[in-house]
């Protein structure tokens, strides 16, 4: 097979040569198609694959079949490297019986250039467009895949009930603070719109149920850190398709407020006095939440039994008693 495309790349560069026109203007790999087709069944005259080459096209994966049990993608990129957006890691429309998969690829910026390589050698990384997809990089190096990253076989990978979820664990393993998943696992059942929309478009209904659970999933806001809302603001758009660059002000706009607890009274950051007012609010949220969605975000508090009490102890160890008000028996005592 490797004979056949090493013959059908140097059929296509000569073709290249005399027939520019047929690569220049072109918009796709689509449009390559057709023409690596008939190159590979001229190539293929006279041997063991005469006959056998298929075009598939439309939406399968992938594009040409070869004796029913080799296949090759055809990609092209009018950039300057050898890189592009590949499959779907699902495979969901992979052609049945095919086992071994080449990668045609196409580079269109001079000098125009072709090449062919197995599969799952030139799949980088993981992108997200509509769904989880691979990266294609034709130079990637032996050792650097996604599966060696990840410490798994292509085929293997491809052949599990949930690919994407395991290429998201590996993603969420590997995560730096302040990072943030962009695509929601299958397994959950969430949707989030296909418009983005800025936080001031929201109604207030909407709003203060995204602020509650915030409270419940980000303890890091009530921290000092300058980092402390990264993973709230990432969390509005990966999850609810919701920008705010002002993503402070929905906890600190408003200055410090008075409260009286106990016979006595505290001056309060605005964070800290909006838990005063809706402590009942925010138990019930947390008592209510799913514990896939307090797993995403490594909530120290994933359990039924004390998941307040949990939650209160990693409130305060950010919040360090504000203004000396005793949050933490307020808290466990609300």
């Amino acid at each position: 097979m490797q004979v056949l495309l090493g013959r059908t790349i140097d059929a296509l560069k000569q073709l290249y040569k005399d027939q520019p026109q047929l690569f220049i203007g072109k918009k796709g790999g689509t449009d390559f198609e057709k023409i690596v087709y008939d190159t590979l069944k001229a190539q293929a005259m006279g041997t063991e694959f005469d006959g056998t080459i298929e075009l598939i096209g439309g939406q399968k994966f992938p594009d040409i079949v070869v004796d029913k049990k080799y296949g090759i993608e055809v990609k092209s990129s009018k950039g300057a490297g050898w890189r592009t957006t590949g499959s779907s890691i699902a495979e969901g429309t992979r052609v049945e019986g095919v086992d071994e998969i080449y990668l045609l690829f196409v580079k269109l910026s001079k000098p125009v250039d072709f090449r062919y390589r197995l599969y799952q050698d030139c799949l980088s990384e993981a992108v997200v467009t509509h769904s989880p997809r691979y990266q294609v990089d034709m130079e990637l190096k032996e050792g650097e895949t996604l599966f060696d990253k990840i410490g798994i076989q292509y085929n293997e990978l491809r052949q599990r009930d949930n690919p994407i979820q395991t290429v998201l664990n590996y993603y969420r393993q590997n995560m730096r603070p302040g990072e943030s998943t962009w695509w929601i696992s299958e397994e959950q059942d969430k949707a989030s719109n296909f418009v983005l929309r800025t936080w001031d478009t929201l109604d207030k209904p909407e709003q203060h149920t995204l602020h509650l659970k915030a409270f419940c999933l980000f303890p890091e806001i009530f921290g000092q850190e300058k980092t402390k809302y990264n993973r709230f603001t990432l969390w509005l758009v990966s999850h609810n398709s919701v920008v705010n660059p002002h993503a402070r002000d929905v906890f600190s706009a408003g200055g410090t407020q008075e409260v009286e607890y106990l016979g006595k009274v505290y001056s309060l950051p605005r964070i800290c006095y909006q838990v005063y007012t809706m402590v009942a609010e925010i138990q019930e949220t947390l008592k209510t939440m799913e514990l896939e969605e307090l797993a995403e975000f490594d909530c120290p508090y994933k359990g039924e039994a004390d998941r307040w009490e949990r939650w209160v102890e990693a409130v305060c160890s950010h919040a360090k008693k504000p203004g000396g008000f005793p949050l933490k028996n307020f808290l466990l005592n609300a």
